[in-house]
């Protein structure tokens, strides 16, 4: 019997092939593998490579047309998330957390949305680097900070990234490190089973 619904959103087109896609693909694939009775996954990104998944995938996944221009696209992705979230504001939400996303942002918190995040990078960071200008960077990471404080869990792909987490305030994170190794999941590794099911709030267990 399937008791949670849990909607997993990436900005990235998942015909990419690069890390934090081989991530996003192994950690679904599996986490439905090992509780596809107890959890529906759905899925959603953007396609702008008009190219398939660069691996094989055995949860459900919405991918939607959009334009190869990178502002264009990001405006898109974000209006099309947000009535998406809206729609489904009951549901628990995955967020994977990689650009600046006003619409989104204001949606979890005005809806009072359940949602969780994975952290790639550090935001404030990673828009200096890009010389994304300082208006941008003060955005960006006043969103990350006010996601990271709201979600229910982070997840986090290294541990420095970890770190800045708990320096912001994260009610519960753990790190999983991109390219996820199955054996992460043997149903053996009590603590780490623990962890990633923290998705659901009936099995919310080890975080502390």
């Amino acid at each position: 019997m399937i008791h949670e619904k849990i909607n997993t959103l990436t900005f990235n087109d998942i015909s990419i092939s690069y890390g934090p896609n081989i991530h996003y693909i192994e950690l679904w694939n599996e986490f439905n593998s090992i509780s596809k009775n107890e959890f529906q996954i759905n899925g959603l990104c953007g396609n702008w490579k008009n190219a398939s998944p660069i691996t094989n995938l055995n949860f459900h996944l919405k991918r939607f047309h959009v334009p190869e221009i990178p502002k264009v696209r990001q405006m898109i992705l974000d209006v099309y998330f947000s009535m998406y979230i809206i729609q489904h504001r009951n549901e628990i939400f995955y967020l994977r957390l990689s650009n600046y996303s006003l619409l989104v942002w204001l949606t979890l918190l005005l809806f009072k949305v359940r949602y969780f995040i994975e952290l790639n990078g550090i935001m404030e960071k990673d828009t200096k680097l890009f010389k994304m200008g300082n208006i941008n960077s003060f955005y960006a990471a006043l969103q990350e900070r006010i996601l990271i404080n709201g979600c229910r869990g982070c997840i986090a792909v290294t541990s420095q990234i970890e770190q800045f987490a708990r320096s912001k305030k994260a009610k519960r994170i753990i790190t999983i490190p991109n390219g996820v190794s199955n054996s992460f999941f043997d149903i053996k590794q009590k603590k780490n089973l623990d962890m990633i099911l923290f998705l659901s709030d009936h099995l919310l267990h080890g975080m502390d």
